[in-house]
């Protein structure tokens, strides 16, 4: 069975792009609504860039803000100084005990987060 893992932006760029490959029997990609909304927001996207991404996006599993992501991200704002999306995405990880995979240093200031690198 194939091991859940939340996704950072930045991962999800790396894959977009081919630099990191994911084997699905062996992960399961999961983002954060965050991470979906920076990706099909970025400024420089043509129609067509952005048409690919939600395709690519379509097969994962995009998890929403519910009350224990906003709990935790409360608690890393307020003492891990994130800035507000970087803390969703990692509650979105603590919240459903997954690593989360990214190349973002700032995310190591997050106790209990298990972290991976693209």
């Amino acid at each position: 069975m194939a091991s859940l893992k939340i996704y950072d932006t930045n991962a999800m760029i790396a894959i977009s792009q081919g630099i990191h490959l994911v084997d699905p029997v062996q992960v399961r990609v999961a983002i954060s609504i965050i991470t979906k909304i920076e990706l099909l927001a970025w400024p420089s996207l043509s129609p067509t860039d952005r048409a690919d991404l939600r395709r690519m996006l379509a097969p994962l599993d995009v998890i929403n803000i519910d009350q224990t992501i906003e709990d935790y991200a409360i608690d890393i704002r307020t003492n891990c100084r994130l800035k507000l999306p970087d803390a969703l995405i990692a509650a979105t990880a603590l919240s459903i005990q997954a690593p989360l995979v990214t190349n973002d240093l700032e995310f190591s200031r997050v106790p209990g987060l298990v972290l991976e690198a693209v």
